[in-house]
């Protein structure tokens, strides 16, 4: 499996050199077999910059402020942006400053363990406002009758296994939800994600609406052509709307007459109604890292993937 925010020298090309390195020492995943997706503006590219390098991921928007994405992808102490374009190779978007909104804070879930990979969901906090119309994430528990339903996947990353010059342009694919389990869903074959498509977005039409269901996490081969997992967002969707309400908060309600002044009700004695259970709690999902990347060796086993693979399986429901 490729590297997360595999690096590249910085210049004109998002492509990674022999100069690569690892930062964050865990698993990442691209489009393949896709089309180029000039639409969805809510899929961004995230470019991270550590002492001198640059590394990649993709993400989502789902608040003004707020920029969803694979918890590894927000692990490194790195300065992040938000390039909005959908092509990064595009030289004079590249250099536009407007093309880039910086981020003032990113962090993992909480429970995020970079050495299996737990928990891999986090967010990216911009300090201005994204102007892009934001995702709706899904909130409602997948069921069995959602299997093989239509899920629609959205990345930067590369378009073929073998081709790292092909990351940074926003590509789409359809293809169907082939399992899920506690915490993740999973999708077969190709069309599917590759190298720098970590913390992109899984549509599924629900209600006669696009919402997120997922989140890119993990592949099995490198070849980009076996099994690949999501993060579910329903399950994390009080991690996250906890992260909007912070850096989104919904406006004051006008004040209005105190409810002294206010003419009595003529249904005052009915009862309220009944709050709407909570969301369940968050679970995990597994991952772990291996491989190796332009020659740099990643910083975990295969054995380590192996094992934390099979664990995988036998948590399919």
């Amino acid at each position: 499996m490729l590297g997360t925010f595999a690096l590249s020298a910085c210049g004109p090309s998002p492509a990674p050199t022999e100069t690569e390195a690892n930062i964050a020492g865990t698993s990442t995943s691209a489009i393949t077999k896709g089309r180029a997706d000039d639409a969805d503006g809510s899929a961004v590219w995230i470019v991270a910059e550590i002492g001198g390098k640059t590394g990649y991921c993709s993400g989502v928007v789902v608040s003004p402020h707020v920029v969803l994405t694979a918890g590894h992808c927000a692990k490194p102490d790195a300065r992040f942006r938000i390039f909005l374009g959908s092509d990064y190779s595009d030289a004079t978007a590249k250099a536009r400053p407007e093309s880039y909104v910086s981020v003032s804070e990113h962090r993992p879930h909480p429970k995020y363990d970079p050495t299996t990979n737990l928990h891999d969901i986090g967010v990216l906090v911009t300090a201005a406002p994204i102007p892009r119309a934001a995702a709706t994430i899904n909130r409602d528990p997948l069921k069995p009758r959602d299997r093989g339903r239509p899920i629609r996947i959205v990345g930067f990353g590369q378009t073929t296994a073998k081709d790292e010059k092909t990351i940074g342009h926003r590509h789409e694919a359809t293809t169907t939800l082939a399992d899920y389990d506690a915490t993740g869903l999973a999708m077969e074959g190709t069309p599917s994600f590759c190298l720098f498509d970590s913390g992109g977005p899984t549509f599924m039409t629900r209600g006669g609406a696009e919402v997120v269901v997922g989140i890119h996490s993990i592949i099995e081969a490198a070849s980009c052509d076996k099994t690949a997992w999501d993060v579910r967002v329903d399950v994390y969707a009080d991690f996250v709307d906890a992260e909007i309400a912070k850096a989104d908060p919904p406006a004051a309600a006008p004040e209005g007459p105190s409810p002294n002044d206010a003419e009595p009700r003529a249904d005052a004695g009915a009862a309220a109604p009944e709050a709407a259970p909570s969301n369940p709690d968050a679970g995990c999902s597994i991952a772990a890292p291996t491989g190796t990347s332009t020659g740099t060796p990643f910083l975990a086993p295969a054995l380590a993937l192996a094992a934390a693979l099979i664990g995988r399986r036998m948590r399919r429901l």
